[in-house]
């Protein structure tokens, strides 16, 4: 004989929410739509009652909620979704620009918290903690074996507080002990910016925060102190952001009163048009922007604006494709649903969207396209200068540079974190090379002495590679071990810098520069001329 539990009051929170989300945000409580809506909602309310009562095995009510809300969206688009609350707090983080914490950059290496990278000037840097260290405690706990979310948890904290953490450094015989205190952290959503060539500042944009535009400033003026007069913007696998910052980025090298991006909806209120403000001083400037297929929303806006007004080249590969906004709708619980309200354009007036029928289909185009030629079926447009641009699937290159697929070998190295492990271990033999980055850059090889060592420390670690694929990618091999000996004795920027320079997608945006001064410059074009 079974035990009858009591009802649970799952039916009413189902019936108010669902109807908030079908009647409401669907706009159909006007001519009985709503109506309508209830009472799908109170039947499906139902039949999850008789599921969460009659199940034979027991179940997670909440769990039921959130997946019929899931299961609504995802015969939508593929951009509708919800997330929990406790989801939700953590997406929005990353966008925010910062956080309070200890200021390092870890990962979890067999099990043991390694700092990658510590935030220049940040609580760690200034207590002594360096790239390579091993936290094995906090607050005299062993951390050995722990989660990342427990890492984070346990790192982070209000600001002003303290933490004690015990550091097994390379090298040294006994353990460091260091007391943290904790402060706010900037999350940089420009992380690299430096002069790449005699006259070129590189700039890479990982995601489009809060702090963007002002970021952007910040590094474009430092650059143009060290001798910038052209421009190459990095937009390569930035999946979006916000909007607003988009805008602000594309309007710092368009001048004022240029048409950006407009979204259009099923009713007149999703219809929005944003439009350069200032006349920035970046405006004059050659620009080059680099795209993949990874780049998406927030950056396919970017491209497409600063293409569509002739403003620079864009080269690269075909972006990803999603120009689909999402409205933000917070629910009871905290959690939210991003519901798709809009679609972009840019002001040529090419929408960004590909076509989603078969979801699968659509996620396995955006990043492995049929073709890299010049697109098939797709919709002719013109710039403000006349040029042809093509619509309805992401942001075509001006000219398209194929990536370089990273070998296995080389991705299998990386993910077991051998090239860091390495250098950590011999960074008081390369010690001496500190003085001069520009000369390490320029001069300094990978020998055979180093490879040798490091098929050594391959051994010990018992590592099962291919000695024939090794020697087959030995070039890689030296370019990812001179990366991380950059960012062991300088930072994680002067290690991104050394891979950047040998990047053949880079060294080729490069060569385009003198193809910019054949661009028609947004100035001379009339204000209406994409309208």
């Amino acid at each position: 004989m079974t035990e009858k539990r009591p009802p649970h009051p799952l039916p009413l929170i189902i019936i108010i929410i669902l109807v908030s989300i079908l009647g409401g945000l669907f706009g159909f409580w006007l001519g009985g739509g709503g109506y309508t809506y209830y009472r799908y909602a109170r039947s499906l309310a139902n039949e999850l009652e008789l599921i969460e009562s009659s199940y034979m095995e027991e179940v997670d009510p909440e769990a039921l909620l959130k997946n019929a809300i899931a299961g609504i969206l995802s015969t939508l688009d593929p951009h509708s979704y919800y997330v929990t609350a406790e989801d939700y707090r953590q997406l929005y983080e990353g966008y925010q620009g910062k956080y309070t914490g200890i200021g390092v950059s870890f990962d979890l290496i067999n099990g043991i918290i390694t700092v990658i990278s510590t935030v220049e000037d940040g609580p760690s840097y200034k207590v002594g903690i360096i790239a390579g260290d091993q936290i094995v405690e906090v607050e005299g706990h062993p951390v050995v074996g722990i989660s990342r979310e427990r890492v984070i948890l346990l790192l982070r904290g209000p600001k002003g507080s303290r933490v004690r953490v015990t550091v097994r450094r390379v090298g040294l015989d006994q353990p460091l002990h260091f007391t943290i205190v904790r402060d706010v952290i900037p999350i940089e959503s420009i992380p690299y910016a430096f002069i790449i060539s005699p006259d070129v500042g590189y700039l890479r944009i990982t995601r489009f925060s809060q702090t963007t535009s002002q970021e952007l400033n910040q590094r474009l003026r430092k650059l143009k102190e060290l001798g910038m007069k052209k421009i190459l913007l990095d937009l390569r696998s930035n999946t979006g952001g916000f909007l607003i910052q988009a805008a602000k980025v594309a309007s710092a090298f368009l001048p004022s009163g240029k048409k950006i991006v407009s979204t259009r909806g099923r009713v007149d209120r999703q219809a929005e048009t944003f439009v350069s403000q200032d006349n920035t001083p970046w405006k004059d400037y050659p620009l080059v922007v680099l795209i993949n297929h990874g780049s998406a929303s927030a950056s396919e806006i970017v491209a497409g604006a600063l293409q569509d007004w002739d403003r620079g080249l864009v080269v690269g590969e075909t972006s990803f494709g999603k120009g689909l906004v999402q409205s933000q709708h917070k629910l009871g619980d905290g959690s939210v649903l991003f519901l798709t309200t809009a679609r972009y354009y840019t002001p040529s007036g090419r929408m960004i969207q590909r076509q989603y029928e078969d979801f699968g289909r659509y996620y396995e185009e955006g990043f492995f396209p049929s073709s890299e030629t010049q697109p098939a079926n797709k919709e002719l447009f013109y710039t403000a200068g006349g040029r042809k641009v093509f619509g309805g699937g992401g942001i075509t290159p001006d000219e398209i540079i194929p990536s370089q697929p990273l070998p296995q070998i080389v991705a299998d190295f990386r993910i077991q974190n051998l090239f860091f492990s390495f250098a950590t271990l011999h960074r008081s033999a390369f010690q001496h090379l500190k003085e001069d980055f520009n000369r390490f850059l320029e001069e300094f090889e990978i020998d055979d002495g180093v490879i040798r060592q490091f098929i050594q420390f391959l051994d010990e670690q018992k590592v099962d590679y291919s000695a024939e694929e090794f020697q087959r990618h030995l070039p890689l091999m030296k370019l990812w071990l001179k990366s991380e000996l950059a960012s062991i004795l300088w930072d994680r920027e002067k290690g991104y810098q050394v891979l950047v320079t040998n990047d053949p997608q880079v060294g080729r945006a490069l060569q385009l520069f003198p193809q910019t001064s054949s661009l028609i410059n947004a100035d001379n074009q009339g204000e209406d001329s994409l309208n």
